[in-house]
């Protein structure tokens, strides 16, 4: 979703952003970003929608703005296992400033693509056991 939100930006606004997404623990460790950002993670997971971390003026070309968003994953759908992580998406830009809007549009692609993600594989459980109650019912 992310790939389709980067084309959209670059072909009909000539804004241009990268991004990454890591783990909670990946980002608080050994991601490359300055710290404000990473001092910043605690209010996004707060806040619920993408944060926008701008920098301050638009003349420090080497710098970046950036937007970070967090999303907890239960990785282990068909599983009696708990298994919740936290990724942290990063939007980073030379020239694009994050506002708001790119924070709720950033929150609820994450929040559609984990909604499918679910679903699949819930869909999967579903047509496995299908599956074992029929071969049963064959023997």
């Amino acid at each position: 979703m992310l790939f389709y939100m980067r084309d959209h930006y670059k072909n009909n606004w000539d804004s241009h952003f990268e991004f990454d997404i890591v783990t909670e623990t990946k980002f608080k460790q050994n991601y490359s970003a300055p710290k404000l950002v990473k001092k910043s993670l605690p209010s996004a997971k707060v806040k619920g929608i993408g944060l926008p971390i701008n920098k301050e003026n638009d003349r420090y070309i080497h710098f970046k703005n950036f937007m970070i968003h967090t999303i907890n994953v239960e990785e282990n759908l068909l599983t009696e296992e708990e298994c919740l992580f936290t990724y942290v998406i990063v939007l980073k830009s030379y020239r694009t400033i994050f506002d708001e809007y790119d924070g709720h549009l950033v929150s609820g692609l994450a929040s559609l693509t984990y909604e499918l993600y679910r679903r699949y594989h819930t869909s999967l459980a579903i047509q496995e056991e299908e599956d074992v109650e029929s071969e049963e019912e064959i023997k």
